[in-house]
């Protein structure tokens, strides 16, 4: 490399108002080129010295580029002085919040500090950060480090924060604004939940989850947490979940503060979220990827770190069974596609960067992490990671590496087995056919389209048996293995891929059912409702099968009947038979489950709630009883509200009751599950109504797609939604810049819009298509021939 960065000395003016800040920066590094590029967006440079003289520099607006020139090798200073208004996304520096709650804060991943300051702002360009901040008297400042000194300055203060280790740009954050706090320590390290305002609206929970999760992981890695402080931060408008700044967490109001108003669903996405950015102080912030084509081991570790993690401390939250359904199940509908990517994706641009924050980056990724574990086994995996983070700690690292150290400590071939499972697209389907004694196994690559592929994996399998667990190491395209005591492929869903039984497995289901797990049952279901989506089995045999499985309400089974069910009648939403039946099938479930016991499993008080609201949007009876109680929206349980207000909506001609409540709400929970109501109803007066509350402000930006997408899910709406797309995608692209929201958009709007009126939908997608949506655009356009299909079968 050309420039290696030791050190930044950046000093930030806060006393500007909101017509932006001002700053200089001191940047030691080496160099051996006579040219110095620095990326920057946007940012005004009033001066440039290199060693003390003035420095001749040009700006390359096509690549966002400062580019130095006429520089001598060596030890070099450049000193910056520059200024810059506020970011207009949720992205960079920018404000967020209104009144006494209002905030300076950052968001810089993935290639955003360059929207703040000058910088090189690559992961593998790391280097010591000493901030220091000027701010009005009346506010206070938090960065990654603790405050060494505040001094004043007539009516400001210049706050100094100690020199940070030595670390990535895309984990800097600075904030200022008016903060309630709360502290707790676990041994020496300060764990404080900071929530702008004058009202600390959060009770314990985020930091009991943190404290544990920090000793959890300082005993699991063998690494004690490097810095003496975190801040958990609740920041009013924010455009992704949380964000793992080192030290200084940042999280969506509702993703971080816990309260009377929080069901359970919520409270352990919190607890999951805390965990997953914990995670991340080590393997992303302590080690970091070289470059983004990595992302996927920051994501995928902490998706499955965060279960290990919460599972310990709260094995009662059942989050081996949710994280299955979250992230497995999700990554596998995404990764069926011909569309789909690998999860070592070919990075090269800030476009491609942002849409690889995607389900299989997380969630396939996770899966795969979850396989290995499996595979080699707890302690050896725990030993792999822990040699993989000692010997590149405060550096950057590849996959390859912390495969290598797992591989070396369990003397198994993980290596071999990861190269095909992250440089791969797609995933296997394995097809089981008995053979006297034997069982054939062949594998080929899964599409829920008619495609073909020649790619074969090293699959660790395990089969399930009626006396007991045999594991395998799939390693050609076909095998043989003694059939034996064999009742299933893939115990307790633990690879990630799809097994297609032949018919007499299905036939005798109901014999085998006593020796599955929840998760084995969970499984077939998963691979059922993909077959049944892409034509390869009826409506009939797939009913059949729930038929067998369902009884007993075993979770995560009957939430993934949920979950399939509504996204089904949402593609079929004028097939009345279809609705009845699933309307039907839920009831069922719904009279089994009863009324909810003190002591019930997490996940069943969960999907009970689910199927309420699932009736509330499609059973007219239920939704009609249910509305009545509406006026008492903020004295019911909190886990009964979305259902409350989806019974409002769907049986009421008028948007004003919900307004009303939405207005009166006091959590960004509440409040959407308030957007999705009202995004549910019926009427287009009241679809324009929703839009111009999101047009005016009245929704916050963050929570704008939640209502894009309610009124897209919603059949009554989607032809005006059709009316207006262009719109909405150029706002997304607008607000969301450098999230890749707008990718995510389309790839959820185009198949369901589509369904309405395929010509449009398509001759728009042709119009807004580029670079920052694309990877959005093919899949969407893929889901929307499988719904055309699954529509013209059904």
């Amino acid at each position: 490399m050309a420039v290696k960065v030791e050190k930044y000395v950046l000093n930030m003016d806060f006393t500007l108002g909101e017509s932006g800040y001002s700053g200089t920066e001191i940047i030691t590094l080496s160099n051996d080129s006579p040219t110095i590029e620095m990326d920057s967006k946007g940012i005004d440079i009033l001066s440039l010295k290199v060693n003390g003289a003035t420095g001749k520099y040009d700006y390359n607006g096509d690549k966002k580029k400062l580019i130095i020139s006429g520089v001598e090798s060596g030890n070099l200073k450049i000193e910056i002085a520059f200024k810059r208004s506020f970011s207009e996304s949720l992205a960079g520096l920018y404000l967020a919040g209104q009144g006494n709650r209002r905030i300076i804060t950052t968001q810089f991943e993935s290639t955003d500090a360059s929207l703040a300051f000058p910088c090189f702002d690559r992961p593998d360009a790391k280097a010591i950060f000493e901030i220091s901040m000027r701010i009005p008297g009346d506010k206070e400042a938090i960065g990654n480090m603790p405050i060494k000194s505040v001094k004043k300055d007539g009516e400001y203060n210049i706050v100094e924060f100690l020199p940070t280790p030595v670390m990535s740009t895309y984990l800097l954050y600075m904030g200022v604004g008016k903060f309630k706090t709360k502290t707790t320590k676990y041994k020496d390290i300060e764990i404080t939940l900071a929530i702008p305002g004058d009202e600390l609206n959060s009770n314990d929970f985020p930091l009991e989850i943190a404290s544990k999760s920090l000793e959890f992981y300082e005993n699991y890695f063998g690494i004690p947490f490097e810095l003496p402080k975190v801040h958990l931060i609740s920041v009013p408008d924010f455009a992704a979940g949380a964000m793992e700044n080192w030290g200084a967490i940042t999280f969506r109001e509702e993703a971080l503060v816990c309260n009377d108003n929080t069901d359970l669903d919520s409270r352990i996405n919190i607890g999951v979220t805390i965990a997953h950015e914990l995670a991340h102080q080590w393997f992303g912030n302590l080690v970091t990827m070289k470059w983004w084509n990595d992302l996927w081991l920051n994501e995928s570790f902490a998706t499955f770190m965060e279960m290990l993690c919460l599972n310990a401390i709260h094995p009662e939250y059942d989050v081996i069974k949710s994280t299955y359904l979250s992230q497995t199940v999700t990554s596998m509908t995404s990764d069926s596609l011909r569309s789909t990517h690998p999860i070592n994706a070919k990075v090269e641009s800030p476009d491609d960067i942002q849409q690889i924050f995607d389900e299989i980056s997380y969630g396939k990724g996770g899966s795969i992490l979850r396989m290995i574990h499996n595979y080699v086994g707890d302690e050896n995996f725990r030993k792999g990671v822990s040699a993989y983070l000692s010997k590149f700690k405060y550096s950057n690292a590849e996959g390859s590496d912390l495969w290598n150290s797992i591989g070396e400590v369990s003397k198994l071939p993980v290596s071999e087995i990861m190269s095909d499972w992250i440089n791969q697209p797609g995933l296997p389907a394995i097809r089981v056919t008995p053979s006297g004694k034997k069982l054939k196994l062949e594998q080929r690559r899964y599409f829920m389209n008619d495609q073909h592929s020649d790619l074969v994996w090293r699959i660790p399998l395990s089969v399930k048996g009626t006396k007991g667990i045999k594991n395998v190491l799939m390693d050609a395209k076909s095998t043989e293995i003694d059939k034996g005591d064999y009742v299933k492929l893939n115990s307790d869903g633990n690879g990630f891929f799809r097994v297609i039984y032949e018919d007499e497995f299905y036939t005798n289901l109901k014999d085998k059912v006593q020796f599955f797990s929840d998760i084995d049952r969970a499984e077939i279901v998963n691979d059922s409702y993909s077959l049944l989506l892409s034509g390869k089995i009826t409506v009939d045999k797939y009913f059949r099968i729930l038929n067998d499985l369902v009884p007993g309400v075993t979770t995560p089974v009957i939430t993934l009947v949920q979950r399939n069910l509504d996204n089904a009648m949402s593609i079929l939403f004028d097939r009345e038979n279809f609705r009845k039946s699933a309307i039907s099938m839920l009831k069922t479930i719904l009279s089994e489950l009863g009324e909810k016991s003190s002591n019930e499993e997490s996940l069943k008080s969960i999907t009970r709630q689910k199927i309420r609201e699932t009736l509330a949007s499609y059973d007219h009876d239920f939704a009609a009883a249910n509305a009545i109680n509406f006026n008492e929206y903020f004295n019911t349980p909190p886990e009964d509200r979305q259902a409350l207000a989806l019974s409002k909506a769907t049986t009421s001609e008028d948007i004003e009751d919900l307004k009303s409540i939405y207005s009166s709400a006091k959590d960004d929970t509440d409040r959407n599950k308030l957007i999705i109501a009202m995004g549910s109803m019926k009427g287009k007066k009241n679809h324009k109504a929703l839009m111009k509350m999101v047009m005016k402000g009245e929704v916050k930006r963050q929570d704008s797609p939640w209502a894009v997408i309610a009124l897209i899910r919603n059949p009554d709406s989607r032809k005006y939604m059709l009316s207006i797309f262009k719109y909405i995608i150029n706002s997304i692209r607008k607000e969301f810049a450098g999230t890749g929201f707008g990718a995510q958009a389309m790839q959820v709007s185009i198949p369901l819009l589509g369904i309405v009126n395929e010509k449009k939908i398509r001759k728009l997608v042709a119009v807004l298509n580029g670079p920052d949506v694309s990877m959005g655009v093919s899949k969407g356009l893929e889901m929307l021939d499988i719904y055309l299909n699954f529509r013209k079968y059904n």
